[in-house]
């Protein structure tokens, strides 16, 4: 028998969701949970997907993985100030339901975001503090930061400068 590893409570919540969705995202894969359990909010699982405009933007998996094809059912999540702090934004729709291919993705596999205690994208000063680190999250802290006029932003001994 193996021994049990304590969960925090963001690893459990992730547990949680990953049972009720039965999918796989960034390395962690989980069978679908038996209709009788309580479920989680299906709607919280948010990953970014690639995009040919803005390389990443954040999105919300509507479904579980469908396994036949690979492939999943995203919804885009842009923040309620996209239009006020994104360039050429008014050309492109707020809300958006796509299917994407996990083909696309590094070890097919949707990066997460890094979601705070109130539900939002989360940024800090120094990046190696953000629970998921890869290029979408990279790019979404820089933005957060810049919009904020916060141009110095910390990768462990890396500073980034943006003006």
């Amino acid at each position: 028998m193996r021994p049990v590893k304590k969960l925090t409570e963001t690893q459990q919540s992730d547990v949680e969701l990953f049972q009720v969705l039965g999918t796989k995202v960034e390395g962690r894969e989980m069978s679908a949970m038996d209709e009788d359990e309580d479920e989680a909010d299906e709607s919280s699982l948010r990953v970014f997907v690639r995009d040919n405009r803005y390389c990443w933007l954040p999105a919300r998996l509507l479904s579980p993985i469908h396994s036949e094809d690979d492939t999943a059912d995203v919804e885009l999540d842009l923040p309620d100030d996209w239009l006020e702090f994104t360039c050429e934004a008014k050309k492109y729709p707020l809300k958006e339901t796509r299917t994407v291919l996990l083909s696309d993705y590094r070890d097919m596999e949707l990066p997460l975001q890094n979601i705070d205690l109130d539900g939002k994208m989360m940024s800090r000063k120094d990046m190696k503090d953000v629970p998921h680190l890869h290029e979408a999250s990279v790019l979404y802290n820089l933005k957060e930061r810049h919009k904020y006029s916060q141009p110095y932003t910390r990768v462990g001994e890396i500073i980034v400068a943006m003006n």
